[in-house]
């Protein structure tokens, strides 16, 4: 879980602000406690509902990570948005097999498992660099 807690904060950060000497962009805020809130909250998500079945637990998952995408799918976070959807299939690989006394999936399994309920891969939906200010007003 160390490596995880290092990556997450080298990878989560979404707040940007405007390099003064070059006028590049840059990331700042980089120890902000709201990407491991939002892996917690996922963890303690998939943990109180392994027993779903797996049709509505997937289709649950898919609604949560599009969403999460949705959220965070900004210029520049694609590490924040993979790194969240690896722990989110480490988390729920995890869980699963925990639902009977004995190994339910191996990783072969589990591959096929996600080819029969895909999980949406993560994306950029917005592009900050993009955005242009409307030409000054002139009197």
């Amino acid at each position: 879980m160390v490596i995880v807690t290092r990556a997450l904060k080298a990878a989560f950060n979404t707040n940007m602000k405007p390099r003064h000497s070059t006028g590049h962009w840059e990331q700042g805020w980089p120890n902000s406690p709201y990407p491991q809130q939002s892996v917690q909250r996922m963890k303690e998500w998939i943990k109180g509902n392994p027993t779903l079945p797996a049709k509505v637990l997937m289709a649950l998952l898919k609604r949560k990570l599009i969403g999460y995408h949705h959220y965070y799918g900004i210029t520049d976070n694609s590490k924040r948005l993979l790194a969240f959807h690896y722990i989110a299939r480490c988390m729920l690989f995890k869980w699963l097999n925990r639902r009977s006394q004995r190994k339910s999936f191996d990783r072969e399994k589990f591959r096929r498992f996600l080819e029969k309920f895909p999980l949406p891969s993560p994306r950029i939906y917005v592009n900050i660099m993009d955005i242009r200010l409307p030409p000054a007003y002139m009197a």
